[in-house]
């Protein structure tokens, strides 16, 4: 992620935060919101990053299954 390699950026959480659920599409949105329990945007930046994290971790787990033991 762009944020960890540049730490001294000077942009708060929120204000990523805001830009980061603004610039996703409808459908995106939707899903995070569904993920939150409701409006993403009424989460902390902490809470949207650790649901970020958590949803690609799953989506990272769910290929991995699919694609099954190396062959060889």
């Amino acid at each position: 992620m762009l944020v960890r390699r540049c730490p001294n950026h000077r942009i708060c959480a929120a204000e990523l935060m805001h830009i980061f659920i603004n610039g996703m599409e409808k459908h995106q949105r939707m899903h995070l919101d569904a993920s939150a329990g409701g409006s993403i945007q009424s989460k902390t930046p902490s809470k949207v990053e650790e649901l970020i994290e958590i949803i690609c971790q799953n989506e990272y787990n769910k290929h991995q299954e699919e694609e099954g033991p190396p062959l060889g």
